[in-house]
């Protein structure tokens, strides 16, 4: 799943990558015959994606990384895996569903829920909403949000299509 930058893309968007910006300023290419076949299997737009190492949480913090970038979504995943692609000299492809799109802060309990491995912890959860109550409106309101992007990758996954294979 990807934030969303492009205040055009709805929650549950399903998008391919052209190209990832990394947070070091590298760009890296995805496969363009892969992306255009599987592109054209699932009706899913290229886009710029931008990767962060850290999350980007805040409404106005997504505009404007959408006005300097152009980039219409963001992850803290893709631009490792494209780096380490590149150097092996592997195809590299991002498929990805907005989560959160950009009118939608991240609600700081969301976060303490998150594990190093990016697992959710809901224990932890539970507490930030005890400490943070009026965060519950946005956190039910990003879950939900966050339910369309799997349902999106879901319907993409169960296509079975042959574009997935590796190139």
């Amino acid at each position: 799943m990807a934030g969303g930058l492009d205040p055009a893309l709805g929650p549950g968007t399903v998008v391919l990558a052209g190209s990832v910006l990394a947070p070091g300023g590298e760009t890296y290419g995805c496969d363009e015959a892969w992306r255009a076949a599987l592109g054209a299997r699932i009706l899913a737009p290229s886009v710029t994606l931008l990767g962060r190492d850290a999350p980007v949480c805040e409404a106005a913090d997504k505009a404007r990384l959408f006005a300097e970038t152009g980039a219409a979504i963001v992850d803290m995943e893709s631009h490792a895996v494209a780096a380490v692609a590149a150097e092996s000299g592997v195809s590299f492809l991002a498929l990805r569903a907005v989560a959160d799109a950009a009118h939608r802060a991240v609600p700081r309990s969301a976060l303490s829920g998150v594990g190093p491995d990016g697992a959710t912890q809901p224990g932890k959860v539970l507490a930030a909403l005890i400490r943070a109550p009026w965060e519950v409106v946005p956190l039910v309101g990003l879950a939900l949000d966050s339910r369309r992007a799997l349902a999106a990758l879901r319907r993409v996954a169960l296509l079975g299509d042959p574009c997935f294979a590796f190139r």
